[in-house]
C-alpha cells in the first residue's frame, strides 16, 4: 500500500477493499463534482472479453455486474458497499466452472408508435 493509500485508509476504512481489489486489477473512476467524489466507477477485464463491473453511489447504494464480450449481462448485485464487495470477491473468475455464464433475461421492448 502506498503512502496516500495508508492515509486514505486511516480516513475511510472501507477504501480498503477498494485497494484490495486494485491490486487484482481493478481500476476506478471517481466521479467529482464541487463536492468532491459523488461516485466511484470501477471495471476489470477478463480473457475472453468479460468484463467485471462496479459502481459505488454511496456505502448504502453500490451495484456490480459481470458482462460478456458483447455486453450481455449475467450475474448481477445492489445492495450496501461491504455487501456487494463480497458478493464480488466470491464470484469466480468466467473462466472456472461455478462461474455465471448464463444471460439474463430481459423484457422485450414494446413498440409504440
Amino acid at each position: 500500500m502506498t503512502s496516500p493509500d495508508i492515509t486514505a485508509v486511516a480516513t475511510y476504512p472501507q477504501l480498503r477493499h477498494l485497494i484490495d481489489l486494485r491490486a487484482i486489477g481493478w481500476t476506478f473512476q471517481p466521479i467529482v463534482d464541487d463536492n468532491g467524489v459523488n461516485q466511484v466507477y470501477g471495471f476489470r477485464h477478463w480473457p475472453g472479453g468479460w468484463i467485471d463491473l462496479l459502481i459505488i453511489h454511496h456505502l448504502t447504494n453500490t451495484a456490480a455486474a459481470r458482462a460478456t464480450h458483447d455486453g450481455h449481462l449475467v450475474w448481477t448485485r445492489e445492495g450496501g458497499f461491504i455487501e456487494v464487495i463480497d458478493h464480488l470477491a466470491d464470484l469466480p473468475a468466467p473462466h472456472e466452472p461455478l462461474a455465471p455464464t448464463l444471460v439474463i433475461g430481459r423484457v422485450p421492448t414494446l413498440w409504440t408508435q
